[in-house]
């Protein structure tokens, strides 16, 4: 058994296309074996397979893991997160969560710059995000400071790639 970077492996599908032509003095495909990635889960036991990687990622997530016998309320998970999705999906709101991320406590100029927006149209999305919880603004002289407030927001911000400086 032959575990094979993505290259060799593209290489070997080729091949399998024109098995003992290509002409390249390899090893004919069909005689190695590819394993699949750790996380793939093995073709002749995917529930098995998935049960751990469902166990292991709430295990490591500090969460006891759920069997399926556990019921789940989706009404409520679904009336709980449609709301900060829909926030998320403005991509005006996204850029100035993101860009309070990485740097707290900047002003609306700062923010309607970086999200490449007017001032007029930042204020208004930060009252949403603020009046929602997401963001805490604060008044230093003459300008207002914004922070990402939400603990949630901060979470999903990681989640979907953003670091801090």
């Amino acid at each position: 058994m032959t575990n094979l970077p993505a290259s060799e492996i593209r290489a070997l599908r080729e091949a399998l296309t024109h098995p003992h032509g290509t002409g390249s003095g390899r090893q004919c495909a069909a005689d190695i074996e590819i394993t699949p990635h750790e996380s793939e889960p093995a073709p002749h036991e995917p529930e098995a397979t998935l049960a751990t990687h469902h166990d292991d990622y709430h295990t490591h997530h500090g969460r006891p893991a759920k069997t399926p016998m556990q019921p789940v309320d989706i009404d409520q998970i679904a009336t709980t997160w449609a709301p900060r999705f829909e926030l998320l999906a403005d991509l005006t709101r996204l850029k100035l969560l993101s860009y309070m991320h990485i740097y707290p406590g900047s002003c609306v100029q700062d923010l309607a710059k970086a999200a490449g927006i007017t001032q007029t149209a930042a204020s208004q999305a930060l009252r949403v995000l603020r009046d929602e919880g997401w963001v805490s603004a604060q008044r230093a002289g003459r300008l207002m400071r914004y922070t990402l407030k939400d603990t949630a927001a901060h979470q999903m911000l990681h989640f979907i790639g953003h670091t801090h400086v």
